[in-house]
């Protein structure tokens, strides 16, 4: 799956690391229910998820 350079400079922001944030992207996320977040991001409403929890984190 592509990661969308927006999603992936924000997570990058949010983490500091670069293979932080990838790592983030492709893991399972207590925030998410257990869901993994590159999984979310395909569609408008799991971006905004994916979004919503990184300011939260942020």
């Amino acid at each position: 799956m592509k990661i969308k350079k927006e999603i992936l400079d924000l997570v990058t922001q949010v983490f500091e690391d670069p293979v932080v944030a990838e790592k983030w992207l492709t893991e399972p996320a207590f925030g998410l229910g257990g869901e993994i977040p590159i999984e979310y991001i395909g569609t408008p409403e799991g971006l905004a998820e994916v979004r919503n929890l990184l300011g939260r984190i942020e």
